[in-house]
């Protein structure tokens, strides 16, 4: 009798233990809706930044997705060229074979001051997406002797 009681004590825990996991593998998806990022463009030389390369890539859930965010100049080498050069940012997916592109902001031009104050802000609505990784590519056409730093937040809702 002791062993009948032990057995039904033991496939209850296994029971509870594997809806835990369960719950736990659910929610986990949910959870990722949303992912921070920042970025570093130097001055001298820095014309892309692709997320694929460095390996920061963000996994974001089925929703429509918004890129926003703000950058900033952090400082200048002596005589900048004006005005200064727009920045891109497009996100892809991370798929087998060529990543699509799932929308690219317009040109966002920093400030021709320094510091966060005179931070330029973003936002893109992407439309529709599925869940998945993906990654930002973000440059600019030419150096004009500024550093630049970005940050922002794609979210899928």
């Amino acid at each position: 009798m002791n062993s009948t009681k032990w057995l039904l004590w033991r496939n209850r825990l296994i029971t509870l233990f594997l809806i835990f996991i369960a719950l736990l593998i659910m929610v986990t998806p949910v959870l990722a809706n949303s992912s921070d990022y920042s970025w570093l463009a130097y001055s001298d030389y820095g014309y892309v930044i692709d997320g694929s390369v460095n390996g920061v890539y963000h996994t974001l859930t089925v929703g429509s997705l918004t890129n926003s965010g703000s950058l900033w100049v952090t400082r200048t080498n002596p005589n900048p060229i004006n005005p200064p050069t727009p920045f891109y940012i497009r996100v892809k997916k991370s798929v087998f074979g060529i990543d699509p592109t799932i929308c690219t902001t317009s040109a966002i031009t920093p400030s021709i001051m320094v510091g966060q104050q005179y931070n330029v802000s973003y936002s893109l609505n992407c439309g529709s997406i599925s869940s998945g990784t993906y990654y930002l590519y973000i440059w600019r056409n030419s150096i004009d002797g500024r550093e630049v730093k970005g940050s922002g937040t794609l979210s899928s809702q």
